[in-house]
């Protein structure tokens, strides 16, 4: 049981330090020699929000992503947390 809860908690606060990759993105871009945008996209990807505390605070915040993003973060903590399993098994 504290196991599990170690887990789940390693996996938050992995969760939590990794950038977002919609912020990486620059939407500004020219897509063409001429200087105009590209067209967006007219299927949007559906947008997950939850809230948040950050540790130090009492104020809750939003966080949106969409779902690929929140999959590909959700691998990202996941590799990171079979990366320090297998260090302290090995170490």
């Amino acid at each position: 049981m504290i196991n599990k809860v170690c887990t789940v908690a390693a996996m938050a606060v992995l969760v939590a330090l990794q950038p977002s990759a919609a912020s990486a993105t620059d939407s500004s871009a020219p897509s063409d020699q001429k200087g105009t945008q590209a067209k967006p996209d007219k299927v949007k990807e559906k947008m997950i929000c939850h809230r948040e505390t950050p540790t130090g605070s009492v104020r809750p915040v939003r966080i949106c992503k969409t779902q690929a993003e929140a999959d590909a973060d959700a691998a990202r903590a996941q590799q990171q947390l079979d990366n320090m399993n297998e260090m302290r098994r090995t170490g």
